[in-house]
Order: structure tokens, then C-alpha cells, then sequence
């Protein structure tokens, strides 16, 4: 497959050029030599975080590039949703390494950045709920102290009920439905909207119009 523009802000995360880079991405990541300093800590949980952003925002770019046709785009993105998957599994593995020996709220003491990227790396673990469910109420304690913004916590949390199979209550997880975005699983919108409320969110309206504009109209 050709590589493809990619979108500006990928080019931030990783100097890739092609889809091989891709499958290597997380390479230099993998060790298991132990992590004793914070510096060792931190470049390796933001050198996850860029891979994982790099391999999201490249599909992001093929969903929005109207000259490739429908089916096309369709097998482009599972070919690479594919490697995304198995690059999760690897991710999350080596993290969950990390915070076996390093508590992710005594990361966010020395560096809230970084915890803020492990737990965008925490959300994509989708494979492992457990390992989701064990930093729910971490990220809990860092939404109230302030080192955690509020929309992680709530998609983590969306995305732990969807995997059980529960009805999502911030609305968080969205799809093309019927070619509009709507939430995975239709929750209650009044429920929805008094939760992201109380939590401090944007509007539920608000919400899928950021989507829309990252991802582009349902089509």
C-alpha cells in the first residue's frame, strides 16, 4: 500500500514514512530490563503514547481523505487496525510492567504529563478490563486533585462498561449510525447529558461535534 499525507499533528508523534513503521513501531519499546529512574519511566510510557497516537491519527487521516473509495478505505483500515490491536496488547503488557513497580499515582507526582499518557494507553486496553477496572478509581483520585482531566476519566470509564457489556454513562463512545455519529449502545440521553454535567463535561451536543470535526462526517 502507497503511504499516505498524514495529517499534521501525526507528524508530531513519529517521523514514520510508511505502514512498515507501523509494524515495528513498539520494538525499541519492548525490554525487560527494569525501569529504576523516573527519566527511564517517563521516555518510555511517552514513547508509547507517541507510537499509539501515530498508528490512531495515520487511520484518522485515511477516514478523512475523500480520494480513496469507499471499499478501499475499508481495507486499509482493517490492515492496519489489525497491527494497532496487537501493538496494544504489547503496550499494555509493558505497562502493566511499569505500574507493578511504580504506582500510577506516584508517576503523576513527578510527572502529571506522563500519567496523563498512561492512561490514555490504560483506555486502549480493551483486551484487558481488569487492568482497566484496577485504574478506574486511580484516575478518580486524579480528576479530584486536579492532575487528571475529567473526559479521561469518563471515557476510561465508558469504555470499562461497554466491555461488560453495560449501558456507558457519559456517552463517551460513539459510531456511525445510519450514517450519523451516535452513542455505542444508545444510553439514556437525559442520564448522559445530567452525568457529563456533574462531572463538568461538555454537552453531549458538543461532544459528538468534536468528534465530527477529528474524525469527519459519518458517510
Amino acid at each position: 500500500m502507497k503511504p499516505l499525507l498524514l495529517l499534521p499533528i501525526a507528524l508530531i508523534f513519529c517521523a514514520c514514512a510508511n505502514n512498515s513503521n507501523i509494524n515495528s513501531a513498539e520494538e525499541h519499546l519492548i525490554s525487560d530490563e527494569k525501569l529504576t529512574s523516573n527519566s527511564a519511566i517517563i521516555e518510555t510510557i511517552e514513547g508509547m503514547r507517541a507510537a499509539d497516537q501515530y498508528e490512531r491519527f495515520y487511520i484518522i487521516d485515511i477516514m478523512k481523505n475523500d480520494k480513496i473509495s469507499k471499499p478501499e478505505k475499508e481495507k486499509q483500515i482493517k490492515i492496519i487496525g489489525d497491527t494497532i490491536t496487537n501493538n496494544d496488547k504489547i503496550r499494555t503488557e509493558k505497562l502493566k510492567n511499569i505500574l507493578a513497580a511504580n504506582d500510577i499515582i506516584q508517576i503523576a507526582e513527578f510527572s502529571p504529563k506522563t500519567s496523563h499518557s498512561a492512561f490514555l494507553l490504560i483506555t486502549h486496553a480493551t483486551h484487558d478490563i481488569n487492568f482497566q477496572k484496577q485504574n478506574l478509581s486511580k484516575a478518580e483520585i486524579l480528576v479530584k486533585n486536579g492532575t487528571l482531566d475529567a473526559n479521561s476519566f469518563a471515557i476510561l470509564s465508558d469504555k470499562i462498561a461497554i466491555g461488560e457489556m453495560k449501558s456507558q454513562k457519559y456517552g463517551t463512545q460513539l459510531s456511525c449510525i445510519d450514517e450519523s455519529r451516535q452513542m455505542v449502545g444508545k444510553p439514556n440521553i437525559a442520564q448522559v447529558e445530567k452525568a457529563r454535567e456533574e462531572l463538568g463535561l461538555e454537552s453531549l451536543s458538543e461532544y459528538i461535534a468534536s468528534n465530527e470535526k477529528l474524525y469527519g462526517k459519518c458517510n
